[in-house]
């Protein structure tokens, strides 16, 4: 059953799939960039993970790059393909894919302070903007200036996919709306938004339902899939005096976004 029409937050979609089967967090930061989250670190993952001490961590969401991607008010339109800016929270691309590449290799390092073994990591990339959606006064984003965040976002996730041996996976948070929109320009997929950048109920639908796809069709995946993961607590119409109690926590998920 889907949640209400009204708009939630990101985790709610994930918090709903699992319940009683994993704990879900949200460690969202209005407008960070990647440059910005990279020293949370130190208070989102615990140091030399040890399972007798943390609960299992299995499977992180790195959803970062439309902030990274924002121009100064005083740019050109259409932003010059090699532009690059570093004014308020814009990140310049090379800049960006260092960064996310220093976040998953943390996580992934044996010899990483933060290495979590056994983790899958889901990299959703930026999604579309809408233009005729941003009011004055708001953050100025550009199209074709996002869809270069958005490739080079997709590419990291293909390489990382690769040399992971699969436990990285790219999630295409563009391809996945615009695909459900018909198009990209603004009528088509302002329905998916609320702002011009964040997404609308609908829209976090979509780029959840692309996360359980990409769960389903990657063999060492599915163990997350949520139909596939038994609940560790009953419903109250389903206690009954044989049923088998499972205090030990089955994991979390743990989620960044925009």
């Amino acid at each position: 059953m889907r949640m209400s029409k009204l708009r939630y937050p990101p985790a709610a979609l994930p918090i709903d799939a699992y319940q009683r089967k994993m704990d879900v967090l949200n460690r969202g930061f209005g407008d960070y960039n990647t440059e910005w989250a990279l020293p949370l670190f130190k208070r989102l993952f615990p140091l030399r993970w040890d399972p007798s001490q943390f609960p299992q961590i299995k499977m992180i969401v790195i959803w970062l790059g439309t902030n990274d991607a924002v121009v100064p008010d005083d740019a050109p339109s259409p932003v010059p393909d090699d532009a690059e800016y570093t004014s308020g929270r814009s990140v310049p691309l090379a800049k960006y894919v260092a960064n996310l590449n220093k976040m998953i290799d943390s996580l992934t390092d044996s010899y990483s302070e933060y290495y979590l073994p056994g983790v899958r990591i889901a990299l959703v990339t930026p999604p579309p903007v809408v233009i005729s959606m941003r009011e004055p006064g708001r953050a100025k984003v550009d199209l074709e200036h996002t869809r270069k965040y958005k490739d080079a976002c997709l590419s990291i996730g293909k390489q990382w996919s690769r040399k992971s041996g699969g436990r990285v996976q790219p999630v295409d948070c563009w391809k996945a709306i615009t695909d459900a929109a018909q198009g990209e320009d603004d009528t088509a997929i302002k329905p998916f938004f609320t702002d011009g950048v964040h997404l609308s109920s609908s829209g976090y639908e979509v780029v959840f339902d692309e996360l359980i796809r990409i769960i389903q069709k990657n063999a060492n995946w599915k163990h997350l899939n949520p139909a596939n993961i038994k609940a560790t607590v009953p419903r109250y119409n389903a206690v009954t005096d044989d049923w088998e109690w499972d205090y030990e926590p089955t994991g979390l998920v743990q989620e960044r976004d925009d």
